[in-house]
């Protein structure tokens, strides 16, 4: 079997977030117009707020459930429940800021719903000096 056929893991899906994210940051341009703002505010609301939201409570879940499953151990060897619990404990919250997030990425997509904008040659365009 070579590379190419290996299956996906969750690791391999984790990175292309984190490259997806990473281009996004390289990539967005300097002026957002309304609509682009929009539709970006759409998919991160979605993306960084439920989705995200679930993923972290289904990740905690899990980390519990490999208790059950797997043989644990810590390199300190403390007891490896112990820092499950704690990571839960922090999971559970970042879950419930993702939630958060969406939220407000919802408000701030709800509040320019309704922004367009012209370009040079477009008309009705307004010269800046001539805007208010």
């Amino acid at each position: 079997m070579t590379q190419d056929d290996e299956p996906r893991t969750v690791t391999d899906d984790a990175n292309d977030v984190y490259d997806a994210v990473r281009a996004l940051c390289h990539s967005l341009p300097h002026n957002i117009p309304g609509p682009i703002a929009y539709s970006l505010l759409g998919n991160l609301k979605l993306a960084g707020g439920g989705r995200l939201s679930d993923l972290l409570a289904d990740i905690s879940s899990g980390l519990s459930r490999s208790l059950i499953y797997f043989d644990n151990y810590m390199d300190d060897d403390t007891p490896p429940a112990a820092a499950v619990l704690k990571a839960r404990v922090h999971l559970d919250r970042a879950a419930n800021f993702a939630a958060m997030v969406g939220k407000e990425l919802e408000s701030a997509q709800a509040e320019i719903a309704a922004l367009g904008y012209r370009t040079p040659g477009d008309p009705g365009y307004r010269k800046p000096e001539e805007r208010k």
